[in-house]
């Protein structure tokens, strides 16, 4: 698809996925019966709006308490939509390291965004020798950002497998999903930030309750988890992961647990067992397909 006729649709469906998972299975479940395709009545666009289009790799998205869309643009764009107009002018332009998977990845805003105006992003860089990820929190201003600082550095980074996706919790903390940076053996190490899920105070200082004493590590064995979010009813984490070929795995997150990765897929020998494992193939018919 030429990258020019790219759209935006705000129809977030993804993330409650994971989510929804416990309504229908446990977590000793790990195969799922491929479910009927949805019919679909009357005009197949029916509840969907396009707010943007021309847009270069949308990444992520929060919206905030008065309305406002921010979104990220892989190259290295925030952008802001307003009263259901996108704005021009870019609220920001990061230097990124863009390759492959990388660039400008998550973002979110702080739980408290009406009154202090923090928001987070993902970043890929090059810091002269080598590639890492890094978060930065911004402070906001009429649309700009106006202000900037490093809250976690030195995140392994490559052309692929860098997660990036960031969220608060119900508890209000920062969690940070990372990739193993397309060296496996990261995610089983203790020492490094790669393959992991981290959880940090919006400060960025490490909480005092994080399972491992003095580190924002929350998780571990992870290959490259993508979305994050909480049962609304349990408060219960669940992240959604890309395996290797096929085995992507939906996962309820325990402080201080292993994953297996690389060790594992899908299988809980010695590891946490996911709540869902995806084969190739196990996708259900497309509901909507757009041709530019």
């Amino acid at each position: 698809m030429d990258k020019e006729r790219r759209l935006i649709v705000v129809a977030v469906a993804a993330v409650v996925i994971a989510a929804a998972a416990t309504a229908f299975f446990t977590p000793s479940q790990t195969t799922l019966p491929i479910p009927e395709p949805r019919q679909n009545k009357g005009n197949s666009s029916s509840g969907i709006q396009v707010l943007a289009e021309n847009l270069e790799v949308p990444w992520a998205i929060d919206v905030a308490q008065d309305g406002r869309l921010f979104f990220t643009e892989r190259p290295g764009r925030i952008r802001v939509i307003e009263n259901g107009t996108l704005l021009q002018a870019p609220a920001a332009y990061i230097n990124v390291e863009q390759n492959g998977e990388s660039g400008l990845l998550g973002l979110v805003l702080h739980p408290n965004f009406t009154e202090n105006h923090l928001l987070y992003v993902y970043q890929t860089y090059f810091n002269g020798t080598s590639v890492f990820n890094k978060v930065l929190m911004l402070t906001e201003r009429d649309n700009k950002i106006i202000n900037s600082k490093v809250i976690i550095d030195g995140i392994p980074a490559a052309d692929r497998n860098d997660g990036g996706r960031i969220k608060f919790g119900p508890d209000d903390k920062l969690y940070i999903a990372t990739g193993d940076a397309r060296q496996p053996d990261l995610a089983q190490n203790a020492g490094s930030l790669a393959g992991k899920i981290l959880r940090l105070n919006p400060d960025g200082s490490i909480p005092h309750d994080n399972p491992f004493e003095g580190s924002p590590v929350y998780s571990y064995g992870h290959r490259n988890i993508q979305g994050l979010a909480w049962h609304p009813v349990t408060g219960e984490l669940y992240a959604s992961e890309h395996g290797a070929e096929g085995n992507d795995e939906i996962n309820l997150i325990k402080p201080g647990a292993n994953y297996g990765w690389p060790i594992e897929e899908c299988a809980a020998q010695r590891f946490e067992k996911p709540v869902v494992c995806f084969q190739t193939g196990w996708a259900t018919r497309t509901t909507y397909c757009w041709q530019p």
